[in-house]
């Protein structure tokens, strides 16, 4: 209910920290816009509220979290699914010519993102190293000494691989919706409203197929499962 305190309040939770996330500034003003007068409020508040989701910006360049602040957020920010995926790749160069369709965009973590980029243009895993800032050494380190088992590595890469595609996916479409609705309360153009229409459906559809690959590959998992051992 967008009529109370609580219902904007709640609109607000919800859709900013997507507009926060549009890298043109011209349509994130735009969707800013588009918010402040559908809930009837100032755009400087909304600005107030975005600047303290956005890292504050210091000559272009985003400000250096504090030593004690990056001790306290990095476990909140940490994905144990990306960081098992970029365990497995690292620690298992043969699996880097198997295409499973891995993009970097699956990776939310900032961290994990750079250093999953920096495998992928890297021949030898000596290399990776060079290619990140210092900052993230540290974690790279981590992945490359944890402890991992070394069977059905393939297997487990390519499940791996389809789940952060699904979740990453399931990301999209919800953000999709948001806007959506944002768009069709603020009474936007129909062209408009019909391409992120569009747009989500494309994502629904990829998002079946995922479902169909994860069913096809339980099946399979079935079927080996129930084979005769050899005697």
């Amino acid at each position: 209910d967008l009529t109370t305190a609580k219902g904007k309040s709640l609109a607000v939770d919800k859709l900013l920290p997507i507009i926060a996330e549009i890298k043109d500034q011209i349509r994130q003003a735009h969707y800013l816009q588009k918010l402040a007068q559908l809930l009837k409020v100032s755009e400087h508040s909304l600005e107030a509220a975005l600047a303290r989701i956005r890292p504050r910006q210091v000559r272009g360049r985003a400000e250096e979290p504090k030593p004690e602040a990056t001790t306290y957020l990095h476990p909140l920010l940490s994905s144990p699914l990306e960081e098992y995926c970029l365990v497995l790749l690292l620690q298992h160069p043969e699996l880097k010519y198997r295409d499973e369709g891995l993009l970097p965009e699956y990776f939310e973590n900032s961290e994990n993102r750079e250093i999953f980029i920096a495998w992928q243009q890297s021949d030898k895993i000596e290399l990776v190293k060079e290619k990140l800032e210092p900052a993230i050494h540290e974690h790279l380190d981590s992945l490359i000494t944890k402890n991992l088992l070394s069977n059905n590595l393939e297997q487990k890469y390519a499940e791996c691989a389809l789940r952060l595609r699904e979740k990453f996916l399931r990301s999209l479409a919800t953000k999709i919706e948001a806007v959506l609705a944002l768009e069709a309360q603020s009474g936007d153009k129909a062209a408009d409203l019909a391409k992120l229409k569009e747009q989500g459906v494309e994502v629904n559809i990829q998002l079946g197929e995922v479902f169909a690959q994860k069913s096809r590959r339980r099946f399979e998992q079935r079927g080996r499962g129930n084979e005769p051992r050899k005697q």
